[in-house]
């Protein structure tokens, strides 16, 4: 296993697993409008916009060459999206993608203390397990559902 900032070219296998494990586990709890927005955020071009903007960074972890997580943080401080293929999930790669961004905010912007994440209301438990606490209520953003939560680093 291997955990590694996505290189150009990459974008399309990261994309492809984001948009399997959301279609499996989290539309379901959207709306269509919801469902339409999150497939516009992770289109190509979205991604590779934001990627050019030098606010965002994607992680992947790869075992023996397959994209089986995904990472996507903004300004060292956001997570956007955090995706783990189906069987690799509860084997706590979560947690290392986590752990691996975490180092990298710690070494490269130490200033920075809190890192957030709207989570949905599914992966809530997941980020109460990697130390998030949530910050506010249950909302919905064109379809979007999330809860705002935050981890404070030491």
């Amino acid at each position: 296993m291997q955990i590694r900032e996505m290189h150009r070219g990459e974008e399309a296998k990261a994309m492809e697993l984001v948009k399997e494990v959301f279609t499996k586990f989290v539309a379901p709890y959207y709306v269509p409008l919801g469902i339409d927005q999150f497939m516009k955020y992770i289109e190509l071009r979205a991604l590779k916009r934001r990627l050019l903007s030098g606010n965002y960074a994607l992680f992947l972890a790869e075992d023996g060459g397959r994209v089986v997580g995904v990472l996507e943080l903004r300004d060292y401080g956001h997570i956007s999206l955090l995706f783990v293929a189906e069987s690799y999930q509860g084997y706590g790669l979560a947690r290392s993608l986590f752990n691996h961004i975490r180092i990298r905010i710690a070494v490269g912007h130490p200033g920075q203390r809190v890192i957030t994440v709207n989570a949905s209301p599914n992966a809530k438990q997941i980020y109460e397990k990697l130390g998030f606490n949530q910050v506010g209520i249950e909302q919905e953003v064109t379809g979007i559902k999330f809860i705002p939560m935050e981890y404070y680093r030491k």
